[in-house]
């Protein structure tokens, strides 16, 4: 009895801190690190070496709610269709067997591509671009945060995945993209 109840415990103590740090890290520090560096390269690129005033326009703002808006549903989409339908919370960089997916999610934003979750991001974090007017973080941070992310991705949790589900997962990485959906099919 004492047992089942300690264990219950523990697991709320292990999600708790397990999501804490995950909203801490790609919610706050994460953004707040991309707007720091993109407006500064901005203000050294365009105010000090090319001596141009970038003007910010509501154009600006209205790209940034469009894309917030897509970002933020794909994210909330994907955490929900992988919490459901696989039965697993999606933070695969603390080693807990019960944040393991118990089967291979393949509907939904998952049918799209292999990580929709970090599309979605990556759109969120440019909707941030535009927002703050910083040219420099959707040309060059965005960028280089996704190809960080991509790297991640192939070479810990692609590797992982196969480890889990084997040929099922290997069959999925064949005919799904891992990052930008097929537009066209052939």
């Amino acid at each position: 009895m004492w047992q089942k109840t300690l264990k219950i415990f523990q697991n709320i103590f292990v999600y708790s801190f397990a999501y804490i740090w995950y909203f801490a890290i790609y919610l706050v520090i994460i953004p707040y690190l991309v707007l720091i560096v993109g407006k500064n390269l901005d203000i050294l690129l365009f105010d000090y070496i090319l001596n141009l005033s970038l003007g910010y326009s509501n154009l600006y703002l209205i790209v940034s709610i469009v894309l917030a808006t897509i970002g933020i549903i794909l994210i909330l989409w994907s955490f929900v269709t992988l919490y459901f339908y696989s039965h697993s919370f999606p933070l695969s960089f603390f080693p807990f067997p019960g944040f393991n997916p118990k089967r291979l999610s393949t509907y939904g934003p998952y049918s799209l591509v292999r990580h929709p979750m970090v599309l979605g991001y990556l759109i969120l974090i440019t909707a941030i671009g535009f927002y703050n007017g910083s040219l420099m973080t959707v040309v060059w941070i965005v960028p280089i945060l996704g190809f960080v992310f991509y790297e991640y991705i192939k070479n810990r949790e692609e590797r992982r995945l196969s480890l889990w589900f084997g040929k099922e997962y290997d069959e999925y990485r064949k005919k799904t993209p891992i990052l930008l959906p097929k537009i066209l099919k052939k």
